[in-house]
């Protein structure tokens, strides 16, 4: 039941996921920490590699633009009849732009924005994923790894 599962979880857990959406690739390189007292923390690098060829027209021949995110949130979590429920404190989310490669003249004029464009699609999106995406149920924890059904299918968390 739950009083297992709850003795079980806690540990700390890497998972990656890459999705492409038109001319952009997504990969999300995370870690999940369950800790005993039922708070958990998330940390992961937010990849986002975007095709620039539409852009050729206003800056010209542009290689493809690489950015690569920082984030960190934290909150609880709770298990009820197998489900894993972790509403994440969104306040507490940090998000930093830590590197960027390629994209030509692009970059400059995206690194002189006060507040990138990206930055504020990808803040509400990740909050409103977050909000969403905050049950899975467990299928199985292991020594190596968890596995839990989310709404797009099975997720394997490796066990750090």
């Amino acid at each position: 039941g739950d009083a297992k599962l709850k003795k079980e979880i806690v540990g700390k857990y890497h998972y990656a996921q890459t999705e492409v959406e038109d001319d952009m690739t997504v990969t999300i390189d995370g870690w999940f920490d369950f800790k005993a007292d039922a708070t958990t923390n998330m940390a992961a690098s937010v990849i986002i590699e975007m095709d620039m060829s539409d852009m050729a027209v206003l800056f010209g021949e542009t290689e493809p633009l690489k950015l690569r995110y920082d984030m960190a949130v934290s909150g609880t979590y709770d298990l009820k009849d197998s489900f894993l429920v972790y509403p994440y404190d969104t306040n507490t989310m940090t998000l930093e732009l830590t590197q960027t490669q390629g994209g030509g003249e692009m970059v400059a004029v995206y690194r002189s924005m006060p507040k990138p464009l990206l930055e504020t699609q990808l803040i509400p999106s990740l909050t409103e994923q977050m909000n969403l995406n905050n049950s899975e149920k467990i299928v199985e924890i292991t020594d190596k790894h968890m596995i839990v059904d989310t709404a797009d299918g099975q997720m394997t968390y490796e066990r750090e």
